[in-house]
């Protein structure tokens, strides 16, 4: 069994990026987006940045690192998004599969 088939077989955790990296790395060619283009687009909160520095209308967020978030920054960030602490919906969300400690807060109106 030749590696690419082994590692598609018995990594049931293997993500499509992973696949790339592995395609690129053994010169295969493939369709589709690099990995290094995909591995910015996984990253929730460094896409978005990428997108609003583009011009693409993405929704507020605030990234929050590790157990302990900055409390003044995140006040700070629904005020200038004209948030009421009390009442504002926010989404929090892994912000990629591979990171359980970064969680990401976009606001939904």
């Amino acid at each position: 069994m030749g590696l690419i088939s082994y590692s598609f077989r018995y990594s049931a955790s293997l993500h499509l990026l992973h696949a790339q990296e592995l395609l690129e790395k053994y010169d295969i060619p493939f369709v589709g987006t690099g990995s290094r283009e995909c591995r910015v687009a996984f990253d929730k909160y460094n896409a978005s940045l990428e997108l609003s520095k583009l011009g693409f209308l993405t929704v507020p967020s605030f990234l929050v690192q590790g157990s302990e978030g900055d409390e003044s920054a995140l006040s700070e960030w629904f005020e200038s998004n004209q948030l009421d602490a009390q009442s504002g919906k926010v989404v929090v969300r892994e912000n990629s599969s591979t990171s359980m400690a970064n969680k990401q807060c976009s606001f939904v109106r």
